[in-house]
């Protein structure tokens, strides 16, 4: 199966393949450029960095000798976002790879013309990134978190998985999603009390996990966010202690122990990977 990164490379590919952006000047060898909310010096992002070049060395491109890849990381202050983009704009290159929902809204307002591969872009039709997933239009390309039905199937899932599944609370971070609600909706149509609880920043999730143990909910789903990966430890450890079955968007809960995870495969296709990983709930 293609990550979800070896993906985000091809598109990279086939905008360099395609032609260049229109009134940019370009050099003999293309260049990538990379943009990034987070750390490049983290261990997260010494793995994405590794994980890139050598999804393009795997392709037959070699950074340095058949492209030039400039890495842009803002140190996880969004602020510098815009200011980055503009610099990746300058300096002449020939797609845009957006890690991140952050990352893609300052390339979209940086340029309408050069290719931008968002990867993890969040709900990108809510937040108005493409018209459709089916036909995104602009210069806008990449993948998604959001797989169509994709939110009716997790909840599904969880309720088979779980013999008595009455009551589940939804940790939303995401404040420009309607995956929450849409979640909600699931579980109703199922016979599931869904509620939400917001944690639009990281002060608030510990109110949030505070939240979720007082309703004493028979499952938990979370949202996928750039504030649920960062603390994906802190919730997968407050769920094994609640004893609470759950599911993710994203399987970095599985490495930190985290219950059952569903994995998106595709937009519209998801796949079940029908295993617990550290204690049972």
């Amino acid at each position: 199966m293609l990550s979800v990164l070896s993906l985000a490379l091809m598109c990279a590919v086939l905008s360099l393949s395609s032609g260049s952006a229109r009134g940019q000047q370009q050099s003999p060898v293309p260049k990538i450029g990379v943009l990034i909310n987070g750390s490049m010096s983290s261990p997260e992002g010494i793995k994405y960095r590794e994980a890139f070049t050598g999804g393009f060395r795997e392709l037959g491109y070699a950074d340095g000798k058949s492209i030039l890849i400039e890495y842009r990381s803002a140190e996880r202050k969004a602020d510098r976002l815009p200011g980055l983009a503009g610099e990746l704009i300058r300096l002449g290159v020939a797609v845009i790879v957006a890690s991140g929902v952050s990352s893609t809204e300052a390339a979209i307002k940086a340029t309408k013309t050069i290719p931008i591969v968002m990867v993890s872009g969040g709900d990108p039709v809510n937040r108005g990134f493409v018209k459709s997933l089916m036909r995104p239009g602009g210069n806008v390309t990449g993948l998604s978190s959001v797989a169509e039905g994709g939110e009716r199937k997790r909840m599904e899932l969880l309720k088979e998985t779980v013999h008595r599944l009455f009551r589940v609370a939804i940790l939303n971070p995401d404040k420009g999603s309607s995956r929450a609600q849409t979640y909600a909706q699931a579980g109703k149509g199922l016979g599931i009390d869904a509620h939400s609880v917001n944690a639009y920043t990281a002060d608030a999730l510990e109110d949030a996990l505070g939240k979720i143990a007082t309703m004493r909910p028979d499952g938990l789903i979370i949202v996928r966010h750039g504030l649920s990966l960062r603390f994906a430890k802190q919730i997968a450890k407050f769920a094994l202690e609640q004893g609470l079955p759950s599911m993710a968007e994203e399987p970095t809960f599985c490495q930190w122990r985290g219950a059952h995870v569903l994995r998106q495969k595709r937009a519209g296709h998801v796949e079940a990977h029908d295993r617990l990983c550290g204690q049972n709930p």
